[in-house]
């Protein structure tokens, strides 16, 4: 099984976050400098996740929009969140979707509002 704790050994464990009620453009250019997928959307507590994947997706349906659109207007609310030992009921691990509807998953400490890295 797939241990969270083997991939943020890997990866890294710093987590970059955004406020929901930036731009659209101003989340492009974080992903983009920081050379991330993923953003976590949060104020005073996690409130979902933008990635790379929403952004292209966002550009090809409401490109006339795009200088006015909101990180909170895209970002994916449904999230899979894991603790940092077991990342159970994902099979083929973080981020794959393989018919469960996962895309997207992130990893906890021990608090549902404070993400690994935090």
């Amino acid at each position: 099984m797939m241990r969270l704790v083997d991939i943020l050994a890997r990866k890294g464990s710093e987590v970059v976050c955004i406020e929901p009620e930036r731009t659209l453009m101003d989340a492009a250019a974080l992903l983009d400098e920081r050379k991330i997928g993923a953003l976590l959307v949060r104020d005073a507590c996690l409130q979902g996740m933008l990635t790379v994947r929403d952004v292209i997706h966002t550009l090809h349906v409401r490109a006339v929009e795009l200088q006015s659109l909101r990180v909170r207007d895209i970002m994916s609310c449904e999230l899979a969140l894991g603790r940092t030992q077991v990342l159970e009921g994902l099979p083929g691990g973080v981020g794959q979707d393989q018919g469960h509807g996962v895309g997207r998953a992130d990893v906890l400490h021990g608090r549902p509002d404070q993400p690994a890295g935090d």
